[in-house]
């Protein structure tokens, strides 16, 4: 699981990074830009990425959220 301070300490590097906080949720921090929030699934058999904000304006237990709500249709199969 994903800290506040762990999120505010990540730099970037040459290689772009990713934080994962766990249920496929995971923050990418690359080598130029914003850091920005990813949600990883499968659907049909394919791995999909969501984005679900930039950090700092989503926040980590904003981004936990939306993981929530992202993951809620696609265990209903839509």
């Amino acid at each position: 699981m994903l800290t506040g301070l762990a999120i505010r300490k990540a730099k970037t590097t040459e290689k772009t990074q990713k934080l994962f906080d766990g249920a496929e949720l995971y923050l990418e921090v690359p080598k130029k830009g914003n850091k920005r929030w990813r949600l990883k699934y499968r659907y049909q058999g394919k791995v999909k990425l969501i984005s679900l904000g930039i950090y700092p304006t989503i926040t980590l237990a904003d981004a936990r959220q939306r993981r929530d709500k992202a993951k809620k249709p696609l265990a209903n199969g839509i």
